[in-house]
């Protein structure tokens, strides 16, 4: 079963109901994940759920999601929400750096060139029986913007994870 949303806002409020009805898993991964009101309204739902015994998942990107710090990070764990930040240039650049003190150029070479990598994904997939695929990111400023997401429903969700 498949149907399709059409906007931002149409997309958050879909999230928000599905997330609202998850009973054991939650899995979202989003380029841009904007801590505002929009951002900020999602992740309070997602800290409830983890406290109801939901296990819920997130990952972001660095780029796409400068907001995402550190002490962000350590409050939502403390609520039971995992979370990861993809690709920090920091990170990658810190760890490139200590491969050229060591000599090992070529890894360092390796590890600095993921600094171009990015997720650019956006997929929420809710207890396995439903999935969020498109082009929508999380935020206020999108609410308006033309999007394309698939909502799946069936037993194939399970192999998006």
């Amino acid at each position: 079963d498949t149907s399709l949303l059409f906007t931002g806002q149409e997309y958050f409020d879909a999230l928000l109901g599905f997330v609202e009805r998850a009973c054991r898993t939650i899995r979202i991964e989003s380029y841009i994940f904007d801590l505002d009101e929009v951002g900020e309204k999602l992740l309070a739902l997602l800290e409830r759920k983890a406290k109801e015994g939901v296990k819920v998942r997130v990952i972001v990107d660095a780029i796409g999601s400068p907001a995402w710090t550190s002490e962000r990070m350590e409050s939502i764990a403390r609520a039971g929400v995992r979370a990861r930040v993809f690709g920090r240039p920091r990170e990658l650049f810190a760890a490139g750096y200590r491969m050229v003190l060591r000599g090992q150029f070529r890894r360092a070479f390796e590890i600095l060139r993921k600094i171009q990598l990015r997720n650019h994904r956006k997929l929420v997939i809710i207890d396995d029986d439903v999935a969020l695929v498109g082009s929508a990111n999380i935020g206020r400023q999108f609410a308006e913007w033309r999007e394309t997401i698939v909502v799946l429903r069936g037993p194939g969700v399970a192999r998006l994870r």
